[in-house]
Order: structure tokens, then C-alpha cells, then sequence
């Protein structure tokens, strides 16, 4: 809002962001056992979705690289 970079904002969304994803989607695919992974099963697809997106925007524990490094060179 005042014109400062968000660069640290982003790190902590994109984190949870993708710890949140992963999460729902291995829970989602245990809960419904071998249908999870069913490709007639729309969870199958859902599972696939989220493996993309990690791959293309990082994992969690990228985004948590990132902001460490932001955090150490950012005078204390």
C-alpha cells in the first residue's frame, strides 16, 4: 500500500499456497482411496493439477529459500 516492495508478502503466500494445495489434494485422494487415483475420477485430475503447478511455481520449501535469503540480506 506504500509503495514498498512485496517480494516477502509473495514468498509467504506462494508457501502456503502450496503446502495448503498439497495437503488437500493427498488427503482428497486418501479419503477416497483407490477412486482418487482413478483416471475416470475427477480427483485424479485435480492430484495432476496441483503436481503441475508446483512443478512450474516451486514447492513450499522453495518459497521458503527465497524468503530466508530476502530475510538475511535485509539490514536488521
Amino acid at each position: 500500500d506504500a509503495g514498498q516492495p512485496a517480494d516477502d508478502q509473495i514468498s509467504i503466500a506462494a508457501y502456503w499456497a502450496a503446502v495448503g494445495g498439497y495437503r488437500v489434494v493427498h488427503a482428497a485422494v486418501h479419503v477416497h482411496g483407490g477412486v482418487g487415483v482413478d483416471r475416470d475420477y475427477p480427483l485424479h485430475r485435480h492430484f495432476l493439477l496441483a503436481r503441475q503447478l508446483e512443478l512450474t511455481l516451486g514447492n513450499g520449501e522453495e518459497h521458503l529459500v527465497t524468503l530466508g535469503r530476502s530475510i538475511a540480506a535485509s539490514p536488521a
